[in-house]
């Protein structure tokens, strides 16, 4: 069963689609179970007489679903359908503008994609796998070439539309100041361990907060999983002899029981029923490694980005493969009581931290040394080497909010700058080092390629936009919920 190995490569191959366009160019149908009809129309949209079934856009949004699923919320929801159709609509027509232009995608552009597709770790075509795939799944075979054929059309389309653009010297020489330029930094930290030390949070304290957030509990920061473990090896008596074979045949058996799994409610009486093993974990958090999959974090990746009470696709581990599905029953207090000491705890230190990152700014404002005040507080000044505003910053790490804040501030003035992570920095401006005009010289075909390609995609997505204002009275939506997520 490859369907696995398909996703991630389909994730890879679609990422310049997705900055592009709204994905429309997915294929695969997710572990999620598709919508019951009902009164849906089979077609639910038109551009001219070309139709949009409602088969194709669920495909389209359980897959986008299936990607983005760990943003997970109602008004996610509804974007994401309004996105998916926006993405079949745009579809059909650059379609019709790559006919109208003569743009034309011949088999031998599909099958060096294919031969890319289908590498194996040396970088060669992998002849076996892409065999035993088109044997196994050849509507997807189709669906790929479908696909590969729409992206050389986009990647035409926009060569073709953005060829007038051009990007003078001195659009260069600005980008290169911008990004080549360096600024060094001396700051003021805390350590937020110090102010840790001496909080006192009661039990009656976290007792009130889990009351408080218990609703946030169900859908919150923690889950717990039940799972079933497919692990048998082959019996005596079998043809299958290698460890490729044994793998195929597991991952076969997996992907069967998963889909058995999708109406079973009693996963336990089901894993007794047919010799497989069966868990449950404790609540974890997306970060927190759990022993019994030796801290494998793509089983919290997968636990966190599907819904509650959906089965997961089959996902490999040490043992076998995994199939899981989140708890929706909010966690008892005792289950949670050391985890929410810790969230009271992070909240009372961030409010220190920010009270005293005041205080020091304060009395630095008032004409005092950094160094006379941190001696009152648990705080240390440091300084960095030379960093660019996309760079990394030493003893920080990557921070462009301060960077920006370096680059912008009045030289040897403090001001306060927070990163995105919440931490909170003052810091001073040392020197500011502009790069020298030589190295402009070095340095500007590159610069002047890279910001060609920019200006051209930009370019081409409001292109994009505008085909689909001039085509506006030929799309036509005939399904009454899409009309009410415009």
């Amino acid at each position: 069963m490859l369907l696995k190995y398909l996703r991630k490569k389909t994730k890879v191959i679609l990422i310049g689609t997705l900055m592009l366009i709204i994905p429309a160019f997915i294929f695969l149908y997710g572990w999620s179970r598709v919508a019951e009809r009902g009164s849906i129309p089979n077609v639910i949209a038109k551009v001219g007489r070309t139709p949009i079934t409602w088969t194709e856009y669920e495909i389209q949004l359980q897959e986008y679903m299936s990607l983005w699923g760990d943003l997970y919320s109602d008004d996610f929801e509804k974007q994401a359908k309004n996105q998916v159709l926006e993405g079949l609509i745009e579809r059909i027509l650059l379609k019709e503008e790559a006919k109208k232009r003569g743009i034309k995608v011949s088999d031998d552009e599909i099958a060096s994609r294919i031969r890319e597709y289908f590498k194996d770790e040396k970088g060669q075509f992998d002849d076996k796998i892409f065999l035993l795939f088109s044997d196994r799944y050849p509507e997807k075979i189709n669906l790929l070439e479908e696909n590969f054929r729409m992206q050389f059309i986009i990647e035409k389309l926009r060569n073709e539309v953005g060829a007038p653009v051009e990007v003078s010297e001195d659009e260069a020489y600005q980008y290169f100041l911008t990004s080549d330029a360096q600024v060094k930094i001396k700051y003021i930290s805390l350590n937020p361990d110090n102010l840790r030390e001496n909080l006192q949070i009661s039990e009656d304290e976290l007792m009130e907060y889990y009351e408080k957030n218990i609703d946030s509990f169900k859908d919150g920061p923690w889950r717990k999983i039940e799972y079933i473990l497919i692990s048998a090896q082959p019996t005596e008596g079998t043809d299958i002899n290698t460890d490729t074979e044994i793998e195929e045949m597991l991952k076969d058996n997996a992907f069967n029981v998963s889909l058995k799994l999708l109406d079973e409610d009693d996963w336990r009486s089901f894993a007794e029923k047919e010799g497989l093993f069966y868990g449950v974990t404790g609540y974890f958090s997306r970060e927190e490694p759990l022993q019994e999959f030796n801290g494998n974090l793509a089983v919290n990746d997968t636990t966190f980005s599907i819904k509650l009470s959906e089965v997961s696709e089959p996902l490999k581990v040490e043992k076998g493969y995994l199939i899981l599905r989140p708890f929706v029953s909010a966690p008892q207090y005792r289950d949670v009581a050391d985890k929410i000491r810790r969230i009271v705890e992070d909240e009372r230190v961030k409010d220190l931290a920010d009270k005293t990152i005041e205080n020091i700014l304060s009395e630095l404002q008032e004409g005092k040394t950094a160094e006379e005040i941190v001696k009152n507080y648990p705080a240390e000044i440091k300084e960095s080497g030379y960093f660019s505003r996309q760079g990394f910053i030493g003893g920080i790490g990557y921070a462009p909010e301060i960077a920006q804040a370096a680059f912008s501030s009045p030289k040897d003035k403090w001001s306060k700058a927070n990163t995105i992570t919440g931490e909170t920095f003052i810091i001073q401006t040392e020197d500011i080092r502009e790069p020298t005009h030589e190295k402009f010289q070095e340095k500007k075909q590159n610069i002047t390629e890279t910001l060609l390609q920019q200006k051209q995609q930009e370019f081409f997505v409001d292109w994009v936009k505008n085909l689909k204002e001039k085509n506006k009275n030929r799309i036509v939506i005939l399904w009454d919920e899409l009309k009410q997520t415009d």
